[in-house]
């Protein structure tokens, strides 16, 4: 199964939830927001959100001091004024 995580493409070879997936990836106390398909996924249904073939996962974790990054690598700037090259519409 393919999936995009955070732009890069993965492959696993049975389904997996999101709880899974961050195991998986050693990052599950990190990521504070999860969005597949460009939907929000609340945290209370990572256990049991599977998915599926050509799903696209964007995970974010909020760091102090007005940056955010997303976890596997991309930083995406300040809040204070940069423009943040992200798929998701985060509002405040």
């Amino acid at each position: 199964m393919k999936i995009v995580v955070n732009g890069k493409e993965l492959e696993f070879n049975n389904e997996i939830t999101i709880e899974q997936l961050l195991v998986n990836l050693e990052i599950e106390d990190k990521v504070m927001a999860v969005a597949v398909n460009m939907e929000i996924v609340k945290k209370d249904n990572w256990s049991s959100r599977i998915i599926k073939e050509d799903d696209k996962i964007e995970l974010l974790h909020f760091v102090g001091g007005g940056w955010f990054t997303v976890n596997l690598g991309y930083n995406f700037g300040s809040l204070a004024g940069a423009v943040i090259n992200s798929k998701l519409d985060i509002k405040w």
